[in-house]
């Protein structure tokens, strides 16, 4: 909050819902687990949500990890509420399956990173992404000038 109250003007300005933000994991808590989704996303078999970071209130010095092979079950023994009022979601680590066998990795870590394997899986990645509504999409539902220099790159 310093920081960008100092070099921005802006103590919001590292905020997830900043509006410059690229992607968002707002999804994992709207869809859940539909937000694993992918056979609509040719060459993708499967996705799995293996590991989630949060905080609460913006304490970073207290960031929880849930893991695992299946994190939304953890969550719905365990806790905590994704839609709990103060709730961050931090990181999102994914575990891509595609149809010949291959798999990936994927961090998605908002505002504005996501870090692939592999530059020759991006397209199907960034297709993903895009359906499920972790890229996030300028107020008239346009892609923003730097997601489409993306899909343009990758496309």
């Amino acid at each position: 909050r310093l920081f960008g109250k100092h070099l921005f003007g802006d103590e919001e300005f590292f905020e997830f819902e900043h509006p410059t933000a690229k992607y968002t994991l707002q999804p994992l808590i709207d869809l859940g687990r539909d937000a694993l989704r992918c056979s609509d996303v040719a060459g993708i078999e499967s996705i799995e949500l293996y590991k989630l970071e949060y905080a609460r209130d913006l304490d970073y010095a207290n960031i929880r990890t849930v893991g695992g092979s299946d994190v939304f079950g953890d969550i719905e023994a365990n806790g905590p509420d994704l839609s709990e009022p103060g709730l961050r979601l931090i990181r999102a680590k994914f575990r891509i399956t595609f149809t010949d066998g291959r798999q990936r990795t994927i961090t998605v870590e908002p505002p504005n990173k996501a870090v692939f394997d592999r530059e020759t899986d991006s397209p199907m990645i960034h297709e993903w992404l895009m359906r499920r509504g972790f890229i996030v999409l300028a107020m008239d539902g346009e892609m923003s000038d730097a997601e489409s220099r993306v899909a343009v790159a990758v496309g």
